[in-house]
């Protein structure tokens, strides 16, 4: 019969998970695009308003909120589109 090893005591089964503190790297790389997105859709959003109060109509939130999404999404596309993943 073979002796049986027993592993050293606190050994497991599974991996302990290391604990790092801050932010990864990538996780940094995609807040700050997130917030670059944000500040273009709002300058562009700004600019939509102005040109939409010259022209003699009404500016609402949902303008600004609409204004802002667009102009996120049409940017979320051309980012997609000029990377091969």
């Amino acid at each position: 019969m073979a002796a049986c090893v027993l592993p050293l005591e606190g050994a497991s089964a599974y991996a302990r998970k290391v604990r790092t503190y801050g932010t990864p790297a990538r996780e940094a790389n995609v807040a700050s695009g997130f917030i670059l997105l944000l500040l273009i859709g709002i300058l562009i959003g700004f600019g939509v308003s102005r040109v939409r109060k010259r022209m003699g109509l009404g500016v609402t939130w949902s303008t600004w909120v609409t204004t802002v999404v667009v102009v996120g999404f049409i940017l979320l596309l051309m980012w997609v589109t000029a990377y091969k993943h």
